[in-house]
């Protein structure tokens, strides 16, 4: 397992990118996902080309704001048929810390499976590679 902090932007976190729900363990929230990317510029991607992560867990660490808008797919419906958008508030407290950093991404939510616009903040972001995929 590897583990590599900060680098939240040279991730790309949209296009196929899946979050499982957030695990919250005191003020450290742990997202599990797959199909991550990283871009060129991550120091984890050593052959400059896009790299998938097939499992990767996403860490934010002194959190103190996780909002998710989520709008769910409807089964059987048309491409990009979703239900009225929803706000699911994980944690969110009157003080920020002045060390907070904003970290914003979508995806895929698995459960429910959804679209989800994904708004965070928290002192740092660490990202631990479970399982790295192929060169897309």
């Amino acid at each position: 397992m590897i583990k590599v902090n900060n680098y939240f932007d040279d991730l790309i976190l949209f296009d196929g990118a899946r979050f499982y729900p957030p695990v919250m363990n005191g003020n450290v929230m742990r997202i599990q996902t797959e199909n991550v990317s990283l871009s060129p510029n991550h120091p984890y991607n050593i052959n400059n080309d896009e790299v998938v992560l097939q499992e990767a867990i996403l860490i934010f660490d002194g959190i103190t704001k996780s909002i998710r808008k989520i709008q769910e797919y409807i089964e059987g419906g048309k491409i990009n048929t979703f239900t009225q958008p929803y706000e699911i508030i994980d944690i969110s407290t009157i003080v920020s810390s002045s060390t907070s950093k904003i970290f914003e991404f979508d995806g895929i939510l698995v459960s429910p499976f959804a679209h989800v616009d994904w708004y965070i903040e928290a002192d740092s972001f660490t990202l631990e590679v479970l399982r790295r995929g192929n060169l897309k």
